[in-house]
């Protein structure tokens, strides 16, 4: 998995948006896109321009970790309180390969129009799992918290409607 390193850099430095615009000649949205890994790709002319405006190399500029992962719901269980959802994992670093399956607690709650309004996960990582995630810089990390969000809420779509203003958290 690639991921770029604008954000850290423009951080370390004390940059803003604004000042790689104007020094660059670069659109905001660009950089924007690229900050928030949303870019689905980059010309080389701009690759070659934020190396020198920041004076980095490529591998500073983007990051590269042998990260892969993929979630799944298997199977739901209503409880008292919650909804225990079990998610097949499969994740692979610096070929290890980690197959298991990881418990999710999750807490809805429904708008006066009965649309889920809320949802709260709280995902119980095993030993196993967190040690081999645990040197994994965090801008990875957001990936996969992203995927195991978009694994629950695909699956509450086939029995609830959402309202415009959902708000899902994960732990």
């Amino acid at each position: 998995m690639i991921k770029c390193n604008l954000a850290v850099l423009m951080a370390e430095r004390g940059l803003k948006i604004a000042d790689i615009a104007s020094g660059t000649g670069m659109s905001r949205t660009t950089i924007s896109s690229l900050m928030n890994h949303n870019a689905k790709g980059i010309q080389y002319d701009t690759f070659n321009t934020l190396c020198e405006f920041l004076k980095v190399s490529p591998g500073e500029l983007f990051i590269y970790e042998p990260f892969k992962f993929s979630f799944e719901v298997k199977e739901v269980e209503e409880r008292e309180n919650d909804f225990l959802f079990k998610l097949e994992a499969d994740i692979t670093y610096k070929k290890q390969v980690l197959q298991e399956v990881l418990p999710a607690s999750v807490i809805l709650d429904v708008d006066e129009k009965d649309k889920l309004c809320y949802v709260g996960i709280e995902v119980n990582y095993s030993e196993e799992m967190t040690q081999l995630i645990a040197p994994i810089p965090r801008m990875f990390h957001k990936d996969m918290e992203e995927e195991i969000k978009e694994a629950i809420m695909e699956k509450l779509a086939q029995t609830y409607s959402f309202a415009e203003d959902i708000v899902v958290t994960l732990k």
